[in-house]
């Protein structure tokens, strides 16, 4: 993710990309840094299912 203020990015390296992993990390960065207005993807199934959806929709 991209913080658009202050224009650093946040990444994390996994082994595999399954919609649980992405959920993970999407949960931690939520947690660490609060919730953001927008998250920008490139619509990949593991970004789109509905563990992803339901994170992100809390």
């Amino acid at each position: 993710t991209t913080d658009l203020l202050f224009k650093y990015h946040i990444a994390k390296v996994t082994r595999d990309n399954p919609t649980l992993t992405a959920s993970k990390v999407l949960a931690d960065v939520i947690f660490k840094y609060g919730t953001s207005k927008q998250i920008l993807t490139d619509n990949g199934t593991h970004l789109t299912a509905a563990l992803v959806n339901s994170i992100v929709f809390m």
